[in-house]
C-alpha cells in the first residue's frame, strides 16, 4: 500500500484507463490475471511476474488504495481464492477506518480539552458573576467570580434560589426578571 512519505522514492502514478487497477477500483472486486502478457507493459515484466491479483481496500466512500500479490509462476485463481481476497480487502479498510475514526475522535477530544480549558479560563477570571439556573431559578453553577464581588464562596450558592441576590426591596422586581429571561 502507498503512503506519501519522504521516505518514499517516488509518487505513484495514476491507475492507465481499464487496466487491473482502475477495474479493481471501479467494480470494488479483486481483480486478477492468471496470463501476463509481455505486450500489455512497457518492460519485461514476465521476468519478475505471471500472475497477480489486485485487491481494493475501500470502506464506503472512502477508497485507501489497492493491496497487489504478486506470482513468479502463473497461478489460476479458484473462487475460495477470491473469496479470501475479498475479504482480506475488506478486513484492512476496517483496519483503516477504524483507524482513521480513532484519530478524529482523539482530535476532537483535544479540541474539547483546549475549549474547556479556554473557557474555564474565562469563567474564572471574570469581573462578572455567571450563574446557570434551573426553571425554578434554583442555583446550578456560579462562577467564582461571586467571592471575588459579593464576598461569598460559590459552594455556598449552589442549589439556593437565586433570589439570594437580590436584597428585601428588590426581590420582586428580581424575581420578575429572572421569570422574564428563563
Amino acid at each position: 500500500i502507498y503512503s506519501e512519505k519522504k521516505a518514499n522514492p517516488k509518487a505513484p502514478t495514476a491507475p492507465r484507463k481499464n487496466a487491473g487497477n482502475q477495474i479493481a477500483f471501479k467494480t470494488k472486486k479483486p481483480f486478477f490475471d492468471s496470463n501476463i502478457k509481455k505486450e500489455n507493459y512497457q518492460f519485461d515484466i514476465l521476468r519478475y511476474l505471471k500472475s497477480y491479483i489486485i485487491i481494493p481496500i475501500f470502506y464506503r466512500n472512502y477508497i485507501y488504495g489497492n493491496l497487489v500479490l504478486c506470482y513468479k509462476k502463473q497461478h489460476n485463481f479458484n473462487p475460495d481464492e477470491l473469496a479470501l481476497a475479498e475479504a482480506i480487502g475488506n478486513a484492512a479498510a476496517q483496519a483503516k477506518t477504524i483507524r482513521r475514526l480513532i484519530g478524529n475522535e482523539q482530535k476532537a477530544r483535544i479540541l474539547s480539552e483546549k475549549q474547556k480549558t479556554h473557557f474555564q479560563a474565562l469563567i474564572e477570571n471574570s469581573y462578572e458573576i455567571i450563574v446557570h439556573l434551573d426553571s425554578r431559578s434554583k442555583i446550578l453553577y456560579v462562577s467564582p467570580s461571586v467571592k471575588k464581588i459579593l464576598g461569598v464562596a460559590a459552594k455556598n450558592l449552589i442549589g439556593k434560589n437565586l433570589s439570594v441576590f437580590a436584597k428585601n426591596t428588590g426581590a420582586l422586581k428580581t424575581s420578575n426578571y429572572i421569570k422574564k429571561i428563563i
